[in-house]
């Protein structure tokens, strides 16, 4: 799990998941991504989770069930990371990160 300080989005392109679309088998590998924001993550018994306002569960930590073509996009500051791929084919996927410069009051042409 990591961040991407420096930028302010990070993005995934997934171009070939390592399986047979056609397959029901599951080669794990899910992405996922997990708020820093929460206190859970920073207390000694990280089990302990409250509830929200309808009686559930709160998350903090999220898995996306991806297929080939999906683009996440995500804040930086935002912890991801890849669960182990137990796949038997290479699993291809471009990552980037996206930073923003303030704009020149000079035009340019």
């Amino acid at each position: 799990m990591h961040a991407n300080p420096g930028n302010l989005w990070a993005a995934v392109l997934y171009l070939d998941m390592g399986v047979d679309p056609s397959s029901q088998a599951d080669a794990r590998g899910t992405f996922y991504v997990e708020d820093p924001r929460f206190p859970v993550t920073a207390m000694h018994n990280t089990d302990f989770r409250m509830k929200d306002s309808n009686g559930q569960l709160q998350t903090y930590m999220v898995d996306l069930k991806l297929r080939e073509g999906n683009l996440v996009v995500f804040p930086v500051w935002l912890r991801h990371g890849v669960r182990p791929y137990q796949g038997i084919r290479k699993r291809i996927s471009v990552t980037l990160n996206l930073d923003a410069r303030p704009k020149s009051h000079e035009a340019t042409y």
